[in-house]
């Protein structure tokens, strides 16, 4: 799907959402099972032409138009506040700050842009939280879907090195490799938009912070970038989905170490001997 918008209109912003997202975008109680809710963000002078160019998609249909004003653009930051995450971590976003910051805390500022990743939303936080105890010295670290690059620079500030992140979506290259420098860790992290299946190396810590329907797509991949002694973790996973996420990666020979829940999410720590 994804290849044939981009055939017909080149390079847009795009969300391809399935029902397993009912959470996080309530509207999707309305989509008929087995279809996907596609969302292209384009300028409001090609509008006309990208719903022409669309219609040509099969079993394309249209559902709405929304156009976003710059008060919309602007008024969304208000949601977006400083936060406490796990022991030491403090994520906040450049025009905000946090009063009680203590001279252990490690800030990771964030602006994520068109990229998936504020650190707002219980899937990130559960990755911070189950990320920081596992990090040391020199560990390496694969972010499997790095959108905004929040997991890759709290790792890097912990002190992991060298780190990779990698997602399908330009946007979130640029926006890691952006906040990497906002943050001063740039010489510890690449970006790149390139498939798993692409990547040449194994890592001490694989994460993927994704939506478990993807997670399981790419098990195979996921569990075959962690070296022997390392750690895989999970999370986009709903709660419910979580045991049976857990046992089909269970099945290629990892252990749960440990699951973390928040609010009707999970995140699955694995050990790979």
């Amino acid at each position: 799907m994804s290849h044939a918008i981009t055939d017909a209109l080149g390079d847009v912003g795009l969300e391809i959402i399935d029902h397993r997202a009912l959470k996080l975008i309530p509207e999707l109680s309305e989509l008929p099972e087995g279809r996907l809710l596609v969302r292209a963000y384009v300028s409001p002078e090609t509008a006309q032409n990208t719903v022409i160019d669309l219609s040509e998609i099969p079993s394309a249909t249209r559902l709405a138009e929304v156009s976003i004003n710059e008060d919309w653009k602007e008024g969304w930051k208000r949601f977006f506040k400083a936060v406490r995450v796990g022991e030491r971590l403090v994520v906040r976003p450049p025009w905000e700050r946090l009063d009680d910051i203590q001279l252990r805390d490690l800030e990771l500022i964030i602006d994520p842009g068109m990229a998936f990743g504020s650190g707002m939303h219980e899937t990130t936080q559960l990755c911070l939280r189950a990320l920081e105890p596992l990090i040391r010295p020199e560990k390496s670290v694969l972010d499997v879907g790095c959108g905004s690059g929040i997991l890759s620079i709290a790792a890097a500030k912990l002190g992991a090195f060298p780190i990779l992140g990698i997602d399908i979506d330009d946007e979130s290259r640029i926006a890691t490799l952006e906040n990497a420098e906002l943050n001063k860790v740039a010489h510890c992290i690449e970006a790149a938009v390139l498939p798993l299946s692409q990547v040449d190396k194994r890592y001490d810590l694989v994460v993927a912070n994704i939506l478990s329907s993807v997670l399981l797509a790419l098990k195979d991949d996921l569990a075959s970038h962690v070296l022997p002694g390392g750690d895989l973790l999970l999370s986009g996973i709903l709660a419910e989905e979580a045991e049976d996420v857990a046992e089909q990666f269970k099945s290629l020979g990892l252990s749960l170490s440990s699951e973390l829940i928040d609010n009707n999410w999970a995140c699955l720590h694995f050990h790979v001997s």
